[in-house]
């Protein structure tokens, strides 16, 4: 049920992101870094997905990748309708890794 609710958050963030990126005419770098940031959500939903022995390696890196990806997303953007997502980003962050916490301690 958890993987559930978490993989439909970022699918929705994703949605929203592309749509957003496809809609901006702020300007190319905008556009680029939110379908970069949609396409990176949905690489995550799909880890989320693996079994153990190939989730539990490569989350730690996805995580700090994401981490990365939302600072310089703040940076490069300074505006416009995905900034919203910011602080969301990180909250689902949090959420992937108390997640990956969970399925590897059972």
């Amino acid at each position: 049920m958890k993987k559930i609710l978490i993989s439909c958050l970022i699918v929705l963030m994703a949605i929203y992101l592309g749509i957003t990126g496809a809609a901006s005419t702020l300007n190319d770098i905008y556009t680029r870094v939110t379908y970069v940031t949609a396409i990176y959500w949905l690489v995550i939903t799909i880890i989320i997905w693996l079994p153990d022995k190939f989730r539990h390696p490569l989350i730690q890196p996805i995580l700090i990748i994401g981490v990365v990806l939302t600072i310089e997303n703040y940076l490069l953007l300074g505006g416009g309708p995905g900034l919203v997502l910011i602080p969301l980003q990180f909250i689902l962050l949090g959420l992937v890794w108390w997640l990956n916490h969970q399925l590897v301690s059972k």
